[in-house]
């Protein structure tokens, strides 16, 4: 009896974890054709998949968090239009959407990475390997993510909001299909 549990125990412990590793916690990718839209979970509160529209203070945590490497100011400057993307090394949508934002950041578009990496290595290396020239910093004790608890899922990534002022306009929740798709629909939101 004793050993049914233990191996019905591995077998969740299992799942759960290439639920992790597959899925980055997150919901499934935006679909390209702008379907699924953003509306409050009934009794959570969080973000579904897409985009919503919220208008909601930046968490004071922001101001705190650490820069990686010797990009972009010391601390997190929110004035004007800016995209900030939370992303993690090991999420594989987040690696892919990396170099998007690049593109979309030597476009005139400022464009702020947020990791959700425990180790700055982490997040440094995936930026240098994937050429990531933008300002990043560490939320790695998701303390930024959690103070929008309210309108994202705190280990939701990639997640994308657009903050204007300090202010967050625009959330959404997953990852984008293509550069195209990232470019449209954040520019969409920027006019």
């Amino acid at each position: 009896m004793k050993s049914r549990w233990m191996w019905g125990g591995l077998f969740v412990a299992l799942l759960l974890m290439a639920w992790v590793l597959l899925g980055c916690g997150s919901p499934p990718p935006h679909s390209a054709s702008g379907q699924g839209g953003v509306n409050a979970a009934p009794g959570r509160g969080a973000a579904r998949e897409g985009w919503a529209f919220v208008d909601l203070s930046m968490p004071g945590a922001a101001a705190r968090m650490d820069r990686i490497g010797e990009r972009g100011p010391r601390r997190l400057d929110l004035t004007g239009a800016t995209v900030v993307n939370f992303w993690a090394s090991s999420c594989a949508p987040c690696r892919a959407e990396l170099p998007w934002l690049e593109r979309l950041s030597r476009a005139g578009v400022r464009v702020v990475g947020v990791s959700r990496d425990n180790k700055l290595t982490y997040a440094a290396r995936e930026m240098s390997d994937r050429g990531v020239t933008f300002a990043n910093y560490s939320d790695a004790s998701a303390d930024v993510m959690f103070g929008l608890r309210r309108v994202l899922i705190p280990n939701g990534i990639p997640t994308t909001v657009i903050v204007r002022d300090g202010r967050v306009r625009w959330v959404h929740i997953g990852a984008f299909t293509s550069y195209r798709d990232l470019r449209s629909e954040i520019q969409a939101r920027l006019d």
